[in-house]
């Protein structure tokens, strides 16, 4: 799918970039509409991402620290090249991918960090440590766990307020009618 894809993508550039839309543009228009003209691509590179995460790192020694270890650098380096180039026409969008991006790194670091806990903890850790030393370097589960749904749901609040924003600015241009 992505080479085909990729293929679709690099015989339409040309056309994007100067504006004179070919049939084919036209016809995936809806892949490319919503990036500026330099960042037509991005929803190519949004899906290799997701690719990544979803297929390739699901094969990557399942239930590991370093399964997700590697989703929260390749999670933070996309989120990193999407507030750099900031691919989206609307600056709301890209707002909204940023968020989105972060409450995914979010995800990822507090998964990460319960991981570790439940493997300190099980693996009796403190009797070789002592419990002062254990008690120092531990994390508590139910921080972690209070931390994880907060961000969840602070990051579902913030995108609900944006989308509302959006939308009300959508009703006073006269694009979006209820």
């Amino acid at each position: 799918m992505i080479p085909s894809w990729y293929t679709l993508v690099a015989k339409v550039r040309r056309a994007v970039w100067s504006g004179r839309p070919t049939p084919l543009s036209k016809a995936i228009s809806f892949l490319t509409e919503e990036y500026d003209t330099a960042y037509f691509f991005w929803e190519l590179v949004s899906t290799i991402e997701k690719l990544l995460l979803v297929g390739f790192f699901v094969l990557l020694d399942p239930g590991s620290v370093s399964q997700c270890l590697t989703g929260l650098i390749v999670s933070l380096c996309y989120l990193l090249f999407q507030l750099y180039a900031s691919p989206f026409k609307s600056s709301f969008d890209d707002l909204l991918a940023a968020l989105c991006n972060f409450a995914l790194v979010i995800l990822f670091l507090f998964s990460l960090l319960l991981h570790e806990q439940t493997l300190m903890e099980l693996s009796g850790m403190s009797a070789f440590m002592g419990e002062a030393l254990f008690a120092r370097y531990s994390i508590n589960s139910i921080g972690i766990t209070f931390g994880l749904i907060a961000s969840v749901f602070g990051s579902s609040a913030v995108v609900i307020v944006i989308v509302a924003l959006q939308l009300r600015a959508a009703a006073r241009q006269g694009v979006a009618r209820w």
